[in-house]
């Protein structure tokens, strides 16, 4: 009989009902639960793969990677860490029992050519621990191929993890210096687990699968069991004229093993592109003084240092071709032209001395212990180390670090007296002049106030004469005391001996020495020691040329304005008084100072206005984001702008009264500094006071030390005679994209505007 509508149903029916609802449930928990594990499965099988799988097919930084490399040179096996080190996986947090040392660099510390336990690290770990009861602990960091920019972002990265007691940062002086702008730093630390799962993106399995599932050939010459492309492919395929000649010059057969990995390819494919190895290394030598990258980046790595309360050191690796001539024949069939005075070739271990020595960085030169070697510490047909080369480097590097290694270089005593004059340009007049004249179109000279005027229309800046004959045996020092507004560096070159008639161009980069220069508009003495900037003086020279104010590729500033040269001396300083360091002899004459950069304090100066900041900011306010704090009696500025600038209004200025500012400021970033004035918001045709044509900028020292600063603000070019209510005070920045002040600190004691008496 059939129910109605409205009667129940019966118990058998419900249960159906309940077991078909009951069986959907379940296997949707089914799913899920399947779902999870899957996923689970899938980022622990990803971790699995990023902590033991070598996920790539190159050989650069490359996580778990596993291989065997041999050439004509070496035969060795690479076994690298989750994080691409060749290390165990890397401890965290401070050594049990030890002290630990992290050795920072490029292929010379990785230990490219030498097994692990033969790489100089380990050798310097084992002598660290050779007797001593003090156990050390030493980390490799090296990674083949990168540059100082990668040694910061390296520690960066991986210095609070490892806690370190000493951070040996080691420079490889043949290529080492920083020729453009240091990027901002980079995080090179693998995505850990928890990274992963949290980006829902299992990225070590898919970098594996993607590697994996690649059918695609490898690039043609690739290296033996990667895909890693050889260099030399790239200039065999050009068809550029140069670089056809240049390719020409490398012996065929030292080209078909540079193709076949046998001989190193970067080594080779580099006579391409700079065939003059003496030429590239006073080139890279002098890119230390012209641009100022390097110092950034090893004041970054300082800075960092002291934040992990770790001792920084400097280790300095020469080229091999600067210590063994056996090392020459070879390069000459890649295409190099050498010369002698490549032997001992020691600029950038000069250079990079002066940073050392401001920061109060210890330092050690390798090149003296290894040029008193007689054992081959470099391959023949490779810049790397062999066993003896890794074994002396060291047992050199741990007995610096006991203390019982070479000794620092001792620091200039700035003594003159026994400097003879040979030729003395004074500038009096046409017969004081030694036939300086102007090179180029582009500017005019003259003689004006017993100095030679430069008046510069945008154009390279040149001074030729062929008036002198300079001697080397006579002559090994010269000083220049002149003025310059803009500029980076100063050049001096030479060239054409006596008697020599031709009409090439007489002037090389073999030829040069270059001195860094202080751009503030104010007379600085500058000085030159020839042997010591250059191995090319040693001669007899008919041609000069003065390059009184040189700007990096890179800078973008004024090209145009006054320059004078008050004089210049040419003479002799006796072989017992110590070469002065240029970044550490300006002004020797009449002062000595450790720190170049630093403007001198001008006497007479007369303050107007002053602000100490005793009781507080007194009005002062900060342009954009960040925090302004009085503190200890200084203004203290803690910016989240790229560019901070300090600001006060409603002040009363007269210009005719005024012509100078001065304060004393500190910061540890940032290499200029701006002044900015105008007529007050209730003044002025826009709501902001500011604008370029009532501003100035001049170089600061972006060191951590307080500096005192004294800015003429008359005779600039820019329009400072009138009353003024506003002005804006920028202690320190980057220009461009040369860095960010976002996240600096700076501390600002006093400022002072006043008046100056014209300089004698």
């Amino acid at each position: 009989m059939r129910h109605g509508m409205g009667q129940p149903r019966s118990p058998f029916a419900r249960f159906a009902v309940f077991q078909h609802r009951f069986s959907i449930r379940r296997f949707a928990v089914n799913l899920s639960l399947f779902g999870v594990s899957s996923l689970l499965a899938i980022f622990v099988l990803n971790g699995i793969v990023g902590r033991y799988l070598h996920v790539s097919d190159t050989l650069r930084q490359a996580p778990n990677a596993r291989y065997h490399y041999e050439d004509d040179s070496f035969a060795f096996d690479v076994q690298l860490n989750s994080d691409g080190f060749r290390e165990p996986e890397l401890p965290v947090g401070k050594a049990f029992g030890a002290k630990r040392v992290v050795f920072l660099g490029d292929s010379m510390v990785f230990g490219w050519g030498a097994n692990e336990p033969e790489s100089f690290v380990r050798q310097a770990e084992r002598s660290l621990n050779a007797g001593g009861t003090e156990r050390f602990e030493a980390i490799n960091l090296g990674v083949e191929g990168t540059s100082p920019i990668e040694y910061r972002d390296t520690l960066l990265s991986f210095g609070a993890q490892l806690q370190p007691d000493v951070i040996v940062l080691c420079y490889y002086t043949g290529n080492d210096a920083i020729s453009s702008v240091p990027e901002a730093r980079r995080d090179l630390r693998r995505p850990r687990f928890h990274q992963d799962l949290l980006r829902f993106y299992p990225s070590h399995l898919f970098s594996l699968l993607r590697t994996r599932l690649d059918v695609t050939a490898p690039p043609r010459h690739a290296m033996p069991g990667a895909t890693t492309p050889n260099p030399l492919v790239e200039y065999l395929e050009s068809t550029d004229p140069v670089v056809e000649y240049r390719i020409e010059a490398i012996a065929p057969a030292m080209l078909e093993k540079a193709l076949q990995w046998r001989v190193n390819p970067y080594l080779t494919a580099g006579s391409i592109t700079e065939p003059d190895i003496l030429g590239a290394l006073q080139r890279n030598s002098d890119e230390l003084i012209r641009n100022p990258a390097s110092r950034m980046v090893l004041e970054a790595i300082k800075a960092e240092a002291d934040a992990l309360e770790a001792e920084l050191r400097v280790v300095l690796i020469p080229p091999g071709y600067t210590i063994d001539r056996g090392m020459w024949p070879g390069l000459e069939q890649m295409g190099y032209t050498v010369q002698e005075e490549l032997l001992f070739h020691r600029g950038f271990q000069e250079r990079m001395g002066h940073y050392c020595e401001a920061l109060r960085v210890p330092s050690l030169d390798l090149s003296p212990v290894f040029q008193a070697s007689k054992e081959p510490l470099y391959a023949v047909l490779d810049p790397h180390f062999t066993p003896a080369g890794n074994l002396l480097a060291g047992q050199t590097v741990a007995q610096w670090l006991l203390g019982a290694g070479p000794d620092a270089p001792a620091e200039s005593s700035g003594e003159h007296a026994t400097f003879q004059p040979v030729h003395l340009c004074s500038f009096d007049s046409d017969a004081e002049q030694c036939g300086w004249h102007a090179a180029g179109q582009s500017f005019e000279t003259k003689l004006a106030g017993g100095a030679l005027q430069l008046n510069a229309g945008g154009g390279e800046l040149q001074l030729e004469t062929s008036a002198l004959t300079v001697d080397s045996s006579l002559i090994n020092r010269v000083y220049v005391r002149m003025r310059s507004g803009a500029g980076t560096s100063a050049a001096l070159y030479w060239g054409r001996p006596p008697g020599n008639t031709r009409s090439d161009y007489p002037f090389n980069t073999r030829h040069v020495a270059i001195a860094p220069i202080v751009s503030d508009g104010a007379f600085h003495t500058y000085v030159f020691d020839l042997p010591h900037l250059s191995s090319g003086w040693a001669g007899r020279w008919k041609a000069l040329r003065f390059d009184p104010a040189v700007l990096h590729p890179s800078d973008e500033g004024p090209r145009s304005g006054e320059i004078a040269i008050d004089w210049m001396v040419f003479g002799q300083a006796s072989p017992s008084t110590q070469a002065l360091h240029p970044w550490r002899s300006i002004d020797a004459l009449g002062w000595s100072q450790s720190d170049l950069q630093q403007r001198i304090s001008q006497p007479g100066f007369q303050a107007v206005h002053t602000w100490n900041f005793e009781d507080g900011p007194q009005s002062w306010v900060l342009e954009g984001p960040g925090k302004l704090s009085a503190l200890g009696g200084a203004l203290v500025v803690e910016s989240q702008s790229p560019v901070p600038n300090l600001r006060l209004d409603g002040i009363a200025v007269d210009g005719a009264a005024v012509n100078a500012l001065r304060f004393t400021a500190r910061a540890g970033r940032g290499g200029w500094g701006s002044f900015y004035w105008g007529p007050g918001p209730e003044n002025a045709a826009t709501d902001y006071p500011f604008a370029n044509e009532r501003g100035i900028e001049f170089p600061v020292m972006g060191d951590g030390v307080f500096h005192t600063y004294t800015i003429r603000l008359d005779g600039t070019g820019k329009p400072w005679a009138g009353q003024w209510s506003a002005i804006r005070l920028g202690p320190a920045f980057f220009r461009r994209d040369e860095g960010t002040m976002s996240g600096a600190r700076i501390e600002v004691d006093e400022i002072a505007l006043g008046y100056l008496p014209p300089a004698s």
